[in-house]
């Protein structure tokens, strides 16, 4: 199994935004972590997610998704906390802009009080991502939980950074950086590059990260493509044409095609993963640009499964 740690939430699309009479919107079941949860198994791995979820109406909406999709819920607390909402604007590229409304919710509630005393013994990596990084107790919980497993466990960070709920950024990067010295994989995005290290180019930040401890470090570019770095190698790959209706998502899918290419491979092992060479991280980042693609051509994080992937049929 691979185990999945971090937010789950609603998102709201605007559905009609000439109402005559106000706003509306659409809710869809999202976050960057049960998104990555929900498109393992959609690619046919075995996916476990790990959070708190409200027994709100959205945390029901959410644990039924969850369900629906074949993610296993046996690490997921219940509480009576609420559901984090987002109300999503798409920008004219099709990125979008967030609005979070989530303080006192159940995701950020998690506390090192709440984690398992053992995790299920199937569970041969662990995925963590997001905001869930970024705000407490969450974000100790999440630590604490890494610290402990990265010796017996691989460990797959992806920070997704949410500026807007980061107050200060130079501390989250030091315990960003801190949690790369444990990860085995690390996957960012050139925008998250500029929040963290601004002017950075992506190669630098990979050798930083390399440097630090981690075995495989992903740089994705939006269109233009991603960069792949291991011990043995590095790669880049073209993005592949599309058109964009929204981009959310796109990143999760891609994190989600990375681990379930490797996964299925025999691959998701710190040295296998140091070990990758050309060719073997070229056909990952095909793979994982393509499952990106396909979201993006899509409303909403819509992720792929195994039998759309030309690679993976």
């Amino acid at each position: 199994m691979i185990l999945v740690c971090g937010e789950a939430l609603i998102d709201f699309f605007p559905s009609a935004p000439d109402a005559p009479h106000g706003l509306s919107f659409t809710g869809v079941a999202g976050g960057s972590p049960f998104n990555v949860a929900v498109g393992l198994a959609r690619l046919g791995r075995r996916s476990g997610f790990l959070s708190a979820l409200s027994t709100d109406a959205f945390g029901r909406h959410l644990a039924g998704r969850l369900e629906a999709e074949g993610v296993e819920l046996g690490h997921v607390r219940r509480t009576a906390r609420p559901t984090t909402v987002s109300f999503v604007a798409t920008r004219t590229d099709g990125s979008p802009d967030y609005v979070f409304l989530g303080d006192g919710a159940a995701d950020r509630g998690l506390s090192p009080g709440d984690l398992p005393a053992r995790l299920d013994p199937a569970v041969r990596a662990l995925h963590f991502g997001s905001f869930s990084l970024a705000v407490e107790p969450a974000a100790t919980a999440y630590e604490t939980l890494l610290l402990r497993e990265a010796g017996a466990r691989v460990v797959a960070l992806d920070p997704n950074v949410r500026a807007r709920l980061v107050p200060d950024m130079a501390a989250f990067r030091s315990r960003f950086e801190g949690l790369v010295r444990h990860a085995h994989l690390v996957k960012a995005s050139t925008e998250d590059l500029g929040h963290l290290y601004p002017g950075l180019a992506a190669a630098d930040a990979a050798a930083r990260w390399r440097g630090l401890g981690a075995r495989l470090v992903l740089v994705t570019d939006g269109p233009n493509g991603a960069l792949a770095v291991s011990g043995a190698a590095r790669a880049e790959r073209p993005g592949r044409p599309v058109s964009v209706l929204d981009t959310v998502g796109a990143g999760d899918s891609f994190q989600a095609a990375v681990l379930a290419v490797l996964d299925r491979q025999g691959l998701l092992a710190p040295g296998s993963l140091d070990a990758l060479d050309g060719d073997r991280l070229a056909g990952l980042l095909d793979t994982a640009i393509e499952a990106a693609s396909i979201t993006c051509g899509r409303r909403g994080a819509d992720l792929p499964r195994a039998g759309e992937l030309a690679s993976l049929a």
